[in-house]
């Protein structure tokens, strides 16, 4: 707003900030109305169902690794994931998006293994 009110037009403001010039308007109405009005507003969406202290707990869980929960394998997969989340912390998952929590939330790196022959 500070180039427009030293008198830059809309539209090379706009193609400076890479933006429509129709929000450049936008901006500066905003700007008008208070200084709240550019202020950042909260994202809709739905919550998680895994609090922050639910996370933590899933991340000792899972550095316990499988055989510690009963599984007879080196890997955990999306659905043993989602049973561990259900079984301890009562929430139900899809297997995808158990994986999907793990890696966005945790920022785990998840790899296939490797098939090999016998």
């Amino acid at each position: 707003m500070q180039m427009l009110s030293a008198g830059g037009s809309p539209t090379d403001i706009a193609k400076f900030l890479g933006c429509l010039r129709s929000s450049i308007y936008r901006w500066h109405k905003a700007a008008r109305a208070g200084p709240e009005g550019l202020s950042a507003k909260p994202h809709p969406g739905r919550p998680p169902e895994l609090t922050g202290e639910q996370m933590r707990e899933l991340e000792k869980l899972l550095l316990q690794g499988p055989t510690a929960h009963g599984w007879h394998t080196c890997f955990l997969t999306g659905s043993s994931i989602a049973r561990l989340i259900r079984k301890h912390l009562g929430v139900t998952y899809w297997s995808d998006h158990a994986l999907r929590v793990v890696k966005g939330r945790l920022s785990w790196i998840c790899r296939k293994h490797e098939r090999r022959a016998r």
